[in-house]
């Protein structure tokens, strides 16, 4: 049997391949499949010339590469003044059946051989029938600020803050309309001339359902001597109308992990910097820079607009979109949250995303696989939620999403070892040796070694708590 190396090395020892110039010949093909596969993918292709003793072979293959794809068109080289004698076709399938002589092919020609045919058929160029029509792309103007508008709201953590006057933290809630909080400092120049725009434009902007907090990082810096008094007398003097606060420094660093999770980099914290955050709680807009307040409401009356439109703004360039950005997945910023150390924000998170999964599972027109891939992430959400709130003492807590989790995946070793240890924490030591067995029979039949030693460590565990017989 030849293939492609064969059919090389066979070429190479044709003296009728080594003339030069412009008087060789050449003939392609492509294959269209009617019994086989459509693009005849596998199919080999033989080519007699008079007056040579075996055939020219090439293969038809989908990509015998790393990352590749190979040309559906088969191409011979045939050298100066060929004759062919014949044009022979082994379709896929392996059966005597599929062997095809086709006939009628003339050298320096390309043709469409079709299975069944028994004869070649010129090949012609189709036209394109979609023009793509020449614009001229607007380029946005340079600057140093910057101004993102999200296509989706991100549900932001808990962040507290305090007052001008009173170090007590209390936490920012947005209730009835949206929230701009917007960072700034007493020596820094743009920040108070925003400040006095806002103030300015006071009407405007309660008009349009928004309100704002401005929090100092006085005496947050270290590279500046001031402090909340500097810049409580600066608010004083320009009659500020709107709320006031300090930043506190782990509010500072859960924007800067938000800016990051978004823009997958975590720029260096400068101000005045700004955050939009709509009624429902979620960040829609990050300010860089000074604000213009009628960038700030064109970007409140977007936020009626439906997804596509929200989509469409959110990028600087005009296009169209392949495929709709969606929204951050809670379970994805839930696991970001707790490598930072933020385990009350991953557990809120995970709460979410338990929602968010229960809802997709009850909608309509969903398939069994894309029912079992929604039951596999929430079982795995609610695993994760169950040991974060085991480890933060609320046992009770991860008794229950571990039981929800049980429920979804019952053959599950891990849940069922999760579950009997947080039953253990709760001193239910015959539920915790009850519900180790289950993973242990489980770990066993999926010949888990590590989970058995593991499960196994449990039961002792559990049987010396309770002085139950080895």
């Amino acid at each position: 049997m030849l293939n492609q190396t064969d059919s090389k090395a066979s070429t190479r020892s044709n003296p009728s391949l080594k003339t030069t110039g412009t008087t060789n010949k050449f003939l392609a093909f492509k294959l269209r499949g009617t019994t086989c596969n459509r693009d005849a993918i596998g199919a080999r292709v033989h080519l007699r010339l008079k007056g040579e003793t075996t055939d020219r072979v090439q293969t038809l293959y989908a990509g015998d590469g790393f990352l590749s794809q190979s040309s559906k068109w088969i191409h011979f080289g045939l050298g100066a003044d060929p004759q062919i004698e014949r044009v022979t076709v082994r379709w896929p399938g392996g059966r005597t059946e599929d062997r095809e002589q086709f006939s009628g092919a003339q050298p320096g020609k390309r043709y469409l051989l079709v299975q069944g045919s028994g004869r070649v058929t010129d090949w012609k160029k189709t036209r394109r029938k979609t023009e793509v029509a020449p614009s001229t792309q607007k380029l946005p103007d340079g600057t140093l600020n910057a101004h993102v508008f999200l296509a989706a709201p991100l549900t932001l953590p808990t962040l507290r803050y305090a007052l001008l006057d009173d170090e007590a933290p209390r936490e920012i809630k947005v209730q009835t309309s949206a929230l701009l909080v917007n960072f700034w400092a007493s020596w820094c120049l743009p920040c108070v001339a925003e400040l006095k725009s806002f103030t300015a434009r006071e009407r405007e902007l309660r008009q349009a359902g928004l309100d704002v907090l401005a929090l100092t990082v006085d005496g947050v810096n270290r590279d500046h001597k001031t402090t909340p008094t500097d810049a409580k007398r600066i608010v004083k003097q320009i009659k500020f109308p709107f709320q006031t606060g300090a930043a506190m420094t782990e509010m500072l660093d859960k924007f800067m992990l938000v800016q990051e999770l978004l823009l997958d980099r975590r720029p260096s914290f400068g101000v005045p910097l700004s955050f939009l955050v709509d009624d429902e709680g979620g960040l829609v807009a990050i300010y860089r820079g000074p604000i213009r307040v009628d960038t700030l409401l064109r970007d409140m009356a977007n936020l009626s607009d439906a997804p596509a439109e929200r989509s469409t703004k959110s990028v600087p360039l005009e296009g169209r979109w392949i495929q709709q950005p969606r929204e951050a997945s809670l379970g994805w910023v839930a696991g970001k949250f707790a490598e930072a150390g933020y385990a009350k924000d991953a557990q809120r998170y995970l709460v979410l995303s338990v929602g968010q999964l229960r809802g997709l599972r009850h909608r309509t027109g969903l398939n069994e696989q894309q029912k079992t891939r929604i039951d596999t992430t929430l079982a795995g959400t609610l695993l994760r939620l169950g040991k974060l709130l085991q480890e933060a003492g609320s046992s009770e807590d991860a008794i229950r999403y571990l039981r929800d989790a049980v429920r979804i995946r019952p053959d599950n070793a891990t849940i069922l070892q999760s579950l009997a240890a947080a039953y253990a924490s709760v001193g239910r030591y015959g539920k915790a040796s009850e519900t180790a067995r289950k993973a242990l029979s489980m770990a066993r039949a999926q010949r888990n070694v590590q989970s058995i030693r593991e499960i196994r460590s449990q039961l002792q565990e559990y049987r010396e708590a309770t002085d139950e017989p080895q």
